[in-house]
């Protein structure tokens, strides 16, 4: 699975890889990463839903039941 997710993460911007690595990696809050960013807390919302599904898509995992 490792070299599946490293180039699933390789295929995003860098703007959704930092924005899911503060989240994920770094155990930041949606608050926390919006801050971090500068960017408003609805931005990490909507980016973060469209990163996951992203690499759903590419790691060809089914999607979420939300």
């Amino acid at each position: 699975m490792r070299p599946a997710l490293a180039a699933a993460l390789a295929r995003l911007s860098a703007a959704e890889r930092d924005l899911l690595l503060l989240v994920a990696w770094a155990d930041l809050s949606y608050e926390e990463a919006a801050e971090a960013l500068k960017i408003p807390i609805g931005t990490v919302r909507s980016r973060l839903h469209r990163v996951r599904a992203k690499l759903r898509r590419h790691l060809d995992l089914p999607e979420e039941n939300v």
